[in-house]
């Protein structure tokens, strides 16, 4: 590898990562794209490949301007305002086709021009460490709020400047030489990890072409059936000379297909429907005869017994309090911490399973797996993970293309072999489900599935982090508000702090600049998040405002609020108040009495429980009218 001619840098790939990228870049104080000038692209990249570059707009650096926690030397941890630059992988790859590949022998590049390689992707698909990398589409969705989506290209992967140098720096040996299967491996891994682990990246190599390019092995082409293209496996039309097909069940399927018949069609994040049609007819030694549910029983149960995925949807977002206020914090606050990124990891990873399980819905259009090889007139331009077609008289009758149980192949080999007879191309293949329709789910909602993180409305500069422990009674948030929710427009925020129980972070909270606006504050959550979302009893408003998974005992707070609230009710249309009685509140223009009393000992109920009873007084004098 390239020597660099500073001495404080290892390699001349050292050098241009922290030098000519991060250094300029951050040296502009902005954020955002920003273009990197052909003077700079000359230094770092192959002058041949700065128009392919330039094309796929790999000359594209982001940059954020973050507070990250970092160690101090006394070992106690600080918010550092920091510059969180990014390039694309793409653009890596270009600088290492220069300073890690010698160019005069071309023993391989990495090939630049893959327009179409993508990787899979969910509704809510994002990086939980932006000191890892950031997805494209979220850039636009999360951070800039703006609905709008890049295609989920692998090459547009936005990656920390920081964490690239990091992993390089475990992988040079003493000459300075890189290891570059095993830092790709670690790369690569390290991005799957923070993106919910639903994505394989691995390198392919093409050997017509003597390079290589980075795939996911888990994406699948989400276009309808018909515009997958088809071979004619047979017929005078037909370049095929040979077919092979065979059935293979590895034994790690086989061990699902025996465990699903114990499973519910809806539990598993594979169908579980489709390996228990396997089991038809099969006999359990102690149960009798393993049940093969029909369609219509198959709908009964998932009304009666399992959530519909929006429901589940609903429940992740009240039970996923820890990777709300991370994501909020990150993508909102731009406030970076590994610890807090590591706990929303393992939750984000679950959130992900879930998606990828329940959008689909249960039915029998599993397939038993097909290995395809063919072998055919010399042909280029396929590659690994293209899909095709054949014809559907060569495959069984259950897969002949019956409504939601089509089939295509995926591409997982390819192979030329040129003699003095004739050049023939082999292709290896693996069978998989497609419908009219393409796929279901293009992972293009964002502000839909994370509401909690972009929809929270504070001014731009009051967003910093105090480095202060967190206190309900000083900072004048009695409601204990975390930088979360639908409720907008607050005044009087002028930061956010830590939270600790004992020596255990329990994420962030708001900080005011007066009680009055801290009140005013929880009073608005309480309109704006749960009675305009018709979220009106006692039982559903605590439910959601301190639910079980969040450590707290739900049912004791319920009982709790609706017996103080008994007190301050008497002689009102509430006097006979229960936890499911239904409560009426229209907020800053609500004329009733009663209601008005109500909402104020709702407040006051809830602010004991939460340890804000120094706030109550605040509560009974404030004009209900300001909070419009």
């Amino acid at each position: 590898m390239a020597q660099s001619f500073d001495p404080n840098y290892r390699t001349a790939l050292h050098e241009n990562l922290a030098v000519q990228i991060k250094i300029r870049t951050s040296a502009g104080q902005g954020e955002g794209f920003e273009i990197i000038p052909d003077e700079t692209l000359n230094l770092i990249v192959k002058t041949d490949e700065i128009p392919l570059i330039k094309a796929n707009l790999f000359n594209q650096v982001y940059q954020i301007k973050s507070q990250t926690v970092v160690d101090n030397s006394e070992g106690k941890s600080e918010a550092t305002d920091t510059f969180q630059v990014y390039i694309k992988l793409g653009l890596l790859l270009g600088i290492l086709n220069r300073y890690l590949i010698k160019s005069d022998t071309n023993v391989f590049l990495f090939d630049l021009d893959t327009p179409d390689n993508k990787y899979r992707t969910i509704d809510g698909h994002l990086s939980v460490n932006p000191l890892v990398c950031l997805l494209p589409s979220t850039l636009q969705s999360l951070i800039d709020s703006d609905e709008g989506f890049d295609p989920p290209l692998v090459y547009n992967i936005l990656l920390n400047v920081d964490s690239i140098l990091e992993i390089l720096n475990g992988f040079l040996d003493a000459q300075s030489n890189i290891l570059l299967l095993d830092f790709f491996d670690e790369l690569l891994t390290q991005i799957e990890r923070v993106t919910g682990n639903i994505n394989k990246y691995e390198l392919q190599y093409y050997e017509s072409t003597n390079s290589f390019t980075i795939l996911d092995r888990n994406f699948i082409s989400n276009q309808p059936k018909n515009n997958i293209p088809e071979f004619d496996v047979f017929g005078l039309r037909s370049i095929i000379t040979d077919v092979n097909l065979v059935s293979q069940i590895p034994s790690a399927l086989s061990s699902m297909v025996a465990i699903s018949a114990q499973d519910s069609p809806f539990t598993s994040t594979t169908e579980a429907t489709g390996f228990a049609a396997l089991n038809k007819d099969l006999f359990n030694r102690q149960e009798g005869r393993v049940t093969d549910l029909t369609k219509e029983e198959l709908l009964k149960v998932k009304e009666e017994k399992e959530s519909t995925y929006q429901e589940l949807l609903e429940t992740f977002k009240t039970e996923m309090s820890t990777l709300f206020v991370h994501l909020n914090a990150v993508y909102r606050l731009k406030f970076f911490n590994i610890t807090d990124a590591s706990n929303a990891q393992s939750v984000y990873e679950n959130y992900c399973a879930m998606v990828i399980g329940k959008k689909n819905d249960a039915n029998y259009n599993f397939v038993i797996p097909f290995l395809l090889g063919l072998t055919l007139d010399g042909i280029s331009g396929i590659k690994v993970l293209n899909s095709f077609r054949i014809n559907k008289n060569i495959l069984p009758l259950t897969y002949g293309g019956k409504a939601r149980a089509d089939v295509a192949f995926l591409v997982t080999g390819v192979d030329h072999t040129i003699d003095t007879k004739a050049w023939r191309t082999t292709i290896k293949a693996q069978i998989y489900n497609i419908n009219d329709n393409g796929s279901i789910n293009e992972g293009k909602s964002y502000q839909a599935y994370w509401p909690t993180s972009v929809g929270f409305n504070i001014d731009s500069g009051n967003t910093r982090t105090f480095p202060d422990q967190y206190s309900t009674k000083t900072d004048n948030n009695p409601y204990n508000i975390r930088p979360i929710g639908t409720a907008v427009n607050f005044n009087g925020v002028t930061g956010q702090k830590q939270g600790f129980r004992g020596n255990t972070s329990i994420g962030y909270f708001l900080v005011f600049d007066n009680l009055q606006n801290g009140v005013r504050a929880g009073m608005k959550n309480l309109i704006n998040g749960y009675f305009k979302q018709n979220i009106n009893t006692v039982r559903t408003i605590i439910a959601k405002y301190a639910p079980a998974s969040d450590s707290n005992d739900t049912e004791s707070y319920i009982s709790n609020v609706v017996k103080r609230m008994q007190t301050g009710l008497v002689g009102t249309k509430y006097a006979g108040l229960t936890d499911k009685t239904k409560l009426e509140f229209s907020g800053a223009d609500e004329k009733n009495l009663q209601n008005r009393q109500m909402f104020r000992e709702l407040n006051k109920a809830i602010l004991i429980s939460e340890g804000g009873s120094f706030a109550t007084k605040v509560v009974d004098s404030f004009e209900i009218s300001k909070l419009a």
